[in-house]
């Protein structure tokens, strides 16, 4: 009786760790520095490295100025890959919550983390992030997040129309 109570017990421990792990890194990323920083790395960086000038000043190491904002969003999934490679934080969750943004910051950042990983001769570098990504651009992260069988809202298409939006669109 003891045993289970201690199994039980440790279950709780673990769904309150994963709790304070999710919303501390919630917290984190909904933060408006760390969202400007996110948005940075995944539109502007890359935009940046398509001028030989500006890849140079990108590629210093370590980072200056706004580069450094690169180093700032790589660390926070980096931990946040490691949570979920340990079991702290739950791996269809972390794809359920974060992945599109995980999925920009990683294609955003990748040329800095070869460029870095090279330098240092440490392959191992970012790998959690990798980690991370690579489970938010499989199958599985790419499926529909909805659950199945599970009615939707009626589509309002008045925004949609209003500004004459052509193409292809994930809800009909």
């Amino acid at each position: 009786a003891t045993a289970i109570a201690a199994i039980v017990q440790l279950r709780h421990m673990r769904g309150s760790n994963q709790i304070a792990a999710v919303l501390e890194c919630r917290e984190t990323i909904d933060a408006p520095e760390f969202r400007r920083a996110v948005d940075f790395v995944s539109f502007e960086y890359p935009k940046r490295l398509a001028d030989p000038n500006e890849r140079e000043r990108a590629s210093q190491f370590p980072p200056v100025d706004e580069y450094k904002d690169v180093i700032t969003v790589c660390n926070l999934f980096e931990t946040l890959g490691a949570f979920v490679k340990n079991g702290i934080v739950d791996r269809a969750m972390s794809v359920d919550l974060w992945g599109l943004v995980v999925l920009r910051a990683w294609n955003g950042a990748a040329p800095l983390i070869y460029l870095a990983r090279r330098r240092l001769n440490d392959a191992r570098l970012q790998d959690n992030f990798e980690y991370l990504a690579v489970l938010c651009s499989s199958d599985e992260g790419r499926r529909s997040r909805y659950p199945r069988r599970t009615r939707r809202m009626p589509p309002d298409t008045s925004l949609v129309d209003a500004t004459n939006l052509q193409g292809p669109s994930a809800y009909t």
